[in-house]
């Protein structure tokens, strides 16, 4: 298997050729009076001759099949991939102290593995024709191995559990009052009511980065699901498409200055809302949602969300004038929706798109799902 999201020429030998005047270690020497400039070489990587493809073993298992007078139709898939040589650079081989940038190296394993299925019937009753169906596939993936290092703790391993997990602080929602914030051992510095309150997952009765767990949950959604199907009578047709997924959370933060959504002043902590499921108003730099790191998001769970939904996705009505009424050819009228309805998410009830990857700040989110109609005509000689 080919990976082009690697850099190149990673089995190359490479140097850098002077560089920058104000650099920390500049790669150039002054001599003479005056001084001269004479550029020099250092080596810009440790290379890797041995980096090869990775490989990938896939089994699959499936039945299909077609009853009742081809009226229903099915597939059915269960699949296993066992993925290895994946390139990633260790992690715990090497300390810290040899003060080197190890190259990726075919060391990583995952399996990914899970079933599908897809049933179809179509009839048709007098001059009405139909047909209905669906699809559903769970797919579910598990670390093998990542060179991870012996001393993390069970609650933050990867290896064993799914990819691209979030690392987040778990909290009990919010202080309410000061009454919970003076009750409370394990807090921040300085905090008020109106404030996450952490857990000291480790039990040190104090709240660092050693409370982190991970959310063994990502945007790559292990369910996803489609509705299909039509309608045939006479010269008049109807199609539409329903399109979900479920089992994904959804990272929705924001701590810039500038614009900002709604919920986060509707439904923030005031001395009037005090069951509220976001933190009191706070700036940048602020430790509010952020353990006091300026312009870095350090992970409160309640900033996940779920990002399951369903959407009407396709809707079109047509009509259809045949050649034998218009003696020129065939002339098709439509009328077609597109992502008219999203429905069951959360996500979407905050303003944002659920198919999105993440939403931080607006980057790359700036706007909503956008509703498309259109009408048009198909004309066939």
């Amino acid at each position: 298997m080919g990976n082009d999201r690697i850099p190149a020429f990673q089995f190359l030998t490479r140097y850098n050729y002077s560089g920058e005047t104000n650099a920390a270690q500049p790669n150039y020497y002054i001599f003479g009076n005056p001084g001269v400039r004479y550029n020099g070489y250092d080596p810009a990587n440790v290379p890797n001759p041995d980096i090869t493809w990775e490989t990938a073993n896939m089994k699959n298992i499936g039945v299909n099949f077609v009853i009742f007078n081809n009226r229903l139709s099915g597939d059915v898939n269960y699949f296993y991939q066992k993925r290895e040589d994946i390139l990633i650079t260790r992690n715990a081989s090497i300390p810290d102290v040899a003060g080197i940038t190890l190259p990726q190296e075919n060391l990583g394993k995952v399996d990914n593995f899970g079933w599908e299925f897809q049933l179809d019937w179509s009839d048709k009753v007098n001059e009405l024709s139909y047909n209905v169906g669906a699809n559903f596939t769970n797919a579910k993936n598990e670390v093998v191995y990542l060179d991870e290092a012996v001393d993390v703790p069970e609650w933050r391993k990867r290896e064993g559990h799914p990819m691209d997990s979030y690392l987040v602080y778990p909290t009990f929602g919010l202080f309410r009052n000061e009454d919970e914030v003076n009750s409370m051992t394990a807090k921040l510095p300085g905090t008020v009511e109106g404030e996450p309150a952490y857990v000291d997952v480790d039990g040190n009765g104090q709240i660092n980065s050693n409370d982190m767990v991970r959310s063994y949950t990502s945007n790559v959604p292990e369910i996803q699901y489609g509705i299909h199907g039509g309608l045939n009578y006479k010269d008049i047709n109807f199609n539409f498409l329903l399109q979900g997924q479920a089992k994904a959370k959804m990272l929705v933060y924001f701590e810039t200055h500038g614009s900002r959504p709604d919920f986060l002043f509707d439904q923030r902590w005031t001395p009037e809302n005090r069951d509220a499921r976001y933190p009191r108003a706070f700036i940048q730099g602020d430790n509010s949602g952020n353990l006091g790191v300026p312009d870095n998001w350090q992970g409160a769970d309640f900033w996940l969300h779920d990002a399951s939904y369903l959407k009407l996705k396709e809707i079109e009505l047509g009509y259809t004038f045949s050649k034998d009424k218009i003696n020129v050819g065939e002339l098709k009228i439509f009328a077609r929706g597109y992502n008219l309805l999203t429905m069951f998410s959360e996500v979407h009830d905050l303003g944002f798109d659920p198919e999105l990857s993440s939403v931080f700040d607006f980057q790359g989110s700036k706007y909503a799902t956008m509703k498309t109609y259109s009408v048009g005509l198909n004309f066939v000689f």
